[in-house]
């Protein structure tokens, strides 16, 4: 691991505590032993990765492979149980609870908001059209219909499901029942979506809602490692750093295939570009493409001071769902990696997200640290990084920035001589003359 680091806000800067939290997962392949195209419209030959600057929605990556599992929506107040009147607003969940079944998204599935444009202001989860909605506490043996929207990009569409209760008030439906209202495409045209519930027409007394799946594939959703835990404390946060890394562990014989990494611009959805296809996003101009026999890696490079503002991560005193919310249209990129691998072959690796955050809290038994990086600096920082290699082979990738350090050594060196005027001090100026020592010794 990294050490971590801090960065000044301004003159007078505030503690702050660090960390830098790792997230290693599986990378779950399909079984399928020849290249077709899934349910949800995603070649069993592709694998798609994606990397997140919020706690929230840290990591999203496909899951090829028929899972079963239930999730209950849980209220601002940590209640599970839902007690409302016919069509009341079912836009009342932070998070879902893990239920049962196997931990598709971790412990807890956090909601995205739409902060402008259609849906502004309410709170959406992600889910694919052979995910399914469970409700109970209803009337016995009655027909009950539920009314939701979809967002797909900007765009968003309302559909109802009607199905009768059983007699124990439990009431169950795929999306893919769903019935389009207006202008909305037919539900089998959509693949992976962010939804909400509008309302049911019929009450509901002490009752769960539920998300879940029956035996179908779909993307796996992950908080910021152990973030759950930590958000009933931590009130602002902010990512210093963010990398995403594939690593191959398939046998020499078997680690054919293809990657391409890249950072992605905010208005791209990430569901339209995993169906778009491996071909159609390897050949944009702005990716990346390597061989997969190594690896590949890339990190998240800066290109504003805004970068690096604290997030409002929620209210901690939202006991039961962990409040807060990530932002579905962020104005901030994010990463990707896509590999197209033979079917045939048998697959094998890992998926590494390395952070360093920063963090506000109110917690006595959290250590702070005074950020010792000034904004100034990395005002400077942001221009030498520019022109850094960002997608790498993972044994290459130390290698790779070695030798572009070596190539920009002058410029470094102006940036830390500058950096030191601006602490002022023998003892900047020592440190200082330390690194420049440094990069000429070993970038000659």
């Amino acid at each position: 691991m990294f050490p971590s680091f801090a960065v000044q806000d301004g003159f007078n800067s505030m503690p702050v505590g660090v960390a830098n939290p790792y997230m290693v997962s599986a990378m779950p392949f399909s079984t399928v032993d020849q290249s077709v195209i899934d349910n949800l419209g995603i070649s069993s030959a592709e694998s798609w990765m994606f990397a997140f600057r919020d706690p929230h929605r840290c990591l999203l990556y496909y899951d090829p492979n028929n899972r079963t599992w239930s999730y209950n929506g849980v209220q601002d107040n940590g209640s599970t149980t839902v007690t409302l009147l016919a069509n009341s607003d079912l836009d009342i969940f932070d998070a879902w609870n893990f239920n049962t079944g196997v931990l598709q998204h971790g412990t807890k599935l956090y909601t995205g908001i739409v902060k402008n444009g259609r849906g502004a202001g309410s709170r959406f989860t992600i889910a694919n059209r052979l995910q399914k909605i469970t409700i109970t506490g209803l009337p016995a043996s009655t027909s009950c219909t539920l009314t939701f929207q979809v967002l797909v990009n900007d765009e968003l569409y309302t559909y109802t499901m009607n199905a009768t209760s059983d007699p124990s008030g439990l009431w169950t439906n795929p999306f893919s029942n769903g019935l389009n209202i207006g202008n909305a495409p037919p539900m089998a045209q959509l693949s992976t979506f962010h939804f909400k519930l509008v309302g049911i027409n019929q009450a509901i007394t002490a009752g769960n809602i539920q998300l879940g799946a029956a035996n179908v594939p779909g993307f796996k959703q992950y908080s910021l490692a152990q973030f759950d835990q930590l958000s009933q404390v931590v009130e602002k946060l902010r990512f210093s750093s963010l990398n995403l890394m594939f690593s191959n562990t398939a046998q020499e014989l078997y680690k054919g295939g293809f990657a391409f990494g890249r950072q992605v611009p905010s208005n791209l959805d990430p569901f339209t570009i995993a169906s778009g296809g491996f071909d159609l996003w390897a050949n944009k101009p702005e990716a990346v493409r390597l061989g997969l026999k190594n690896g590949i890696m890339t990190f998240y490079k800066s290109t504003d001071m805004a970068d690096w503002e604290f997030l409002d991560i929620g209210d901690p005193a939202d006991n039961g769902s962990g409040g807060g919310n990530y932002e579905i249209d962020a104005d901030q990129d994010y990463l990707m990696i896509g590999m197209s691998q033979p079917a045939l072959l048998e697959r094998g690796g890992y998926i590494s997200v390395f952070t360093n955050v920063e963090y506000k809290h109110n917690n006595v038994w959290f250590p702070l640290v005074k950020p010792g990086h000034t904004r100034r600096i990395f005002e400077d920082a942001l221009e030498i990084v520019s022109g850094v290699p960002a997608v790498h082979e993972n044994p290459f990738h130390i290698k790779d920035i070695f030798n572009w350090i070596g190539k920009h050594k002058g410029q470094i060196q102006e940036t830390i001589s500058q950096g030191a005027s601006a602490f002022g001090g023998a003892r900047a100026e020592g440190y200082a003359n330390y690194a420049n020592r440094f990069l000429d010794t070993w970038f000659k």
